[in-house]
């Protein structure tokens, strides 16, 4: 399970990336925890719908 969490790490980063408005008017880029939180447990939860041993033998199309 961490194999396959720490490979979408950061395509799981891009996705929970947000723009944040600053004080002076400008934007920042930050990672929304929860939202970084919520995409890794709907990963996790998928993963038993993973075709892992065809992925692995490379017969996945």
């Amino acid at each position: 399970m961490e194999k396959v969490v720490e490979c979408y790490k950061d395509e799981i980063d891009r996705l929970s990336t947000v723009a944040v408005r600053q004080p002076d008017g400008s934007t920042k880029q930050e990672i929304n925890e929860d939202m970084r939180q919520s995409i890794t447990k709907k990963l996790i939860e998928a993963l038993p719908q993973f075709p892992l041993e065809e992925m692995e033998k490379g017969n996945v199309r």
